[in-house]
């Protein structure tokens, strides 16, 4: 190599041993936050969740919060590795992709069951989110799939570590985009859902004001987390585009499984008030406690005798009469 091209290509790896330390440097934190929030809550953790009977929700909280950390933790590992091979490089790729996408179909799992309890456990609600979350499933294993067959993976030459990806198909970039898409949708029927109880002045009730808190938070969060992801895969600097994915893994382990532990957490403390049987007024058998997350949200059933529509927050007692008529 001619002096000329030593100096000039010493920049462009000046650039690039900057942006690996980038990466590296972020990912330890993405891990290290995810670690720290679970530490944070182990104490609810272990009562609501492991105490719990099996279950949907338990092996969904589970699988989100632990297998998430483990992938930060083993992408983490393969990012600061300087004897990598083609083999741990293609097996890693393949790994960090399918993994990624299952801790987002968990957590999109969660964010569903609560906006199908939120409308009442209805067949035809269940039929519609159902159908788009399934769809957006099938998109985005299909796009991460078909772009595995192009992708190559190859270990970072020295002084660089861990796999540097290369080939990347430009479709890839909007693998994001379904999750995106059925996020919104979700957020939307939960504010025609915050809508309806307004009228019905339900909406100041505990269980009522924690769903749309929560579903508003995570859904600001996700937003800006996918968005950010989808800008940074179309730039061109392919090693500060890994940056996001980090963080967006660990922000959606934090935040899906808080979904369900913000909820359960309400539920005992009403439990251990002595509201519970009230709590349950509505829903008939009282359910098992681990079902709690999922079965406590506002109902609405129509009166018999009168055809009001009846909203109903058993964390009050309370019956709040719709001045429309069913």
């Amino acid at each position: 190599m001619s002096s000329t091209a030593a100096e000039g290509g010493l920049p462009d790896l000046v650039s690039l041993l900057q942006d690996a330390r980038v990466v590296d440097t972020n990912g330890v934190a993405a891990a290290a936050l995810l670690a720290y929030d679970i530490v944070l809550t182990w104490g609810s953790e272990y009562e609501l969740v492991w105490r719990s009977r099996t279950s949907l929700p338990k092996f969904l909280y589970i699988f989100i919060r632990y297998f998430g950390l483990a992938l930060l933790l083993v992408g983490s590992a393969e990012a600061s590795n300087t004897k990598v091979t083609d083999k741990v490089c293609r097996s890693f790729t393949l790994y960090n992709s399918i993994a990624s996408q299952l801790v987002i179909v968990a957590v999109q799992a969660t964010l569903a069951i609560r906006v199908y309890a939120l409308f009442g456990r209805t067949k035809p609600m269940m039929a519609i989110i159902g159908g788009l979350f399934l769809g957006t499933i099938i998109t985005m294993f299909t796009i991460t799939g078909v772009a595995l067959q192009k992708i190559v993976s190859v270990p970072a030459p020295a002084p660089l570590s861990g796999c540097f990806g290369v080939n990347i198909p430009s479709y890839f970039t909007y693998v994001w985009t379904p999750s995106l898409c059925f996020e919104c949708f979700l957020f939307i029927l939960t504010l025609y859902q915050l809508y309806q109880t307004v009228k019905t002045r339900a909406a100041k009730m505990p269980i009522t004001t924690l769903f749309f808190r929560d579903g508003t938070v995570y859904f600001a969060v996700a937003f800006v987390a996918f968005f950010i992801q989808t800008i940074l895969y179309h730039q061109k600097n392919a090693v500060l585009a890994q940056v996001a994915i980090c963080w967006l893994q660990a922000l959606l382990c934090i935040a899906g499984p808080r979904l369900l532990l913000n909820l359960r957490d309400l539920a005992q403390r009403h439990e251990d008030a002595g509201t519970r049987e009230t709590w349950w007024s509505t829903f008939g058998p009282e359910p098992a406690h681990d079902d709690l997350a999922f079965r406590m949200g506002p109902t609405t059933h129509v009166s018999a005798s009168s055809g009001t529509t009846v909203f109903t927050d058993c964390t009050e007692g309370e019956t709040v009469r719709s001045s429309m008529r069913a």
